[in-house]
Formats: C-alpha cells, structure tokens, sequence
C-alpha cells in the first residue's frame, strides 16, 4: 500500500490516476474508491476527483442524500459536485476525465465497477491499478475466478485488495 498513499514528488506537475475494479458486481468498489478519496483530500490534503465509470448510479444517490442538508437545492443535471472537497463527477467517460487530468487535481480515483471488457483498456491505462474482491462465501468464484476465465491474465496490477463482508 505503500505506492497508493506515499509517493514521490517529482518535478512534472501530474496527477495520479487510481482505477478500481471489482472481481464482480457487489465487491466493495464504490466503498473502497470513496474511503481512498476522503483518506487522500482530508489526511493528506490532496486535491482528489472520484469519477463513476459504471451504470450503478451511487453517485447520484450521494448528491441527493447530501442535497437534503439546509442551504443545498438538488440538481440531477449537474454531473460534478463536491462533499468534503473531494470532486464527485457522475457518468464518467475519456472526456470527463481528460477534463479532471487538464484540471488541478493530485489524485484521479476511477470506480469502474466490476471488471468487464468495456472498461479494462482504461483500466490498464491508470497510473495505479486494483482489484477488489470480496471474502465472502458467495462471491470467492469471482475472487478465484478473475484469474483464469480463459482469458488474458490480469497483469499490470499494482495492489489486490480482498473484504470480508
């Protein structure tokens, strides 16, 4: 875990992008990707983006759960909003986050949901690459199975994280 929360600062000022994906569909993504950005932007003070690059639509139920509080009014238009200076942009694609790597941010975390075809060569494309998978009973086939369905391997990971739920 070294690489993800301790990093050099070199001369070039260059964001870092982060991809999370899942071994499947409920693994923890969105709640690993969320604990990443806020440890990033409030204990280390980086300037950190999260993009939803899946069709769950979390994002849009964190706008307007923090929306109710007083002195906010919901707008499902507006695809970016920030909670707790951690930038929350909704339907991520290579536009948005071309926009988020021209901007000022130190740290790019992408929630790509589970791994799936449509997704991997951006996946590959991030400066930081995770797995995440979950313990639990029902979902050790999509842990155990992620590295062998036939297919390529999954190289170019950087850290593997699993979750007993």
């Amino acid at each position: 875990m070294g690489g993800l929360f301790n990093r050099r600062k070199s001369g070039v000022n260059r964001c870092r992008v982060i991809g999370i994906a899942g071994a499947g569909r409920g693994t923890g993504v969105t709640h690993l990707t969320l604990w990443t950005a806020n440890y990033l932007s409030s204990s280390l003070r980086h300037r950190t983006a999260v993009i939803e690059w899946n069709d769950h639509g979390s994002f849009g139920r964190i706008q307007e759960i923090f929306c109710r509080f007083p002195g906010r009014t919901p707008d499902a238009r507006n695809m970016m909003y920030k909670i707790f200076e951690v930038a929350y942009y909704k339907g991520g694609n290579s536009q948005v986050l071309a926009a988020c790597m021209g901007g000022a941010y130190d740290d790019i975390i992408i929630d790509f949901g589970e791994m799936r075809p449509s997704i991997r060569a951006e996946w590959l494309r991030c400066t930081l690459k995770v797995v995440n998978g979950a313990l639990c009973e029902w979902k050790l086939g999509e842990v155990s199975g992620i590295f062998n369905r036939g297919r390529e391997p999954l190289w170019g990971v950087d850290i593997y994280g699993c979750f007993w739920q």
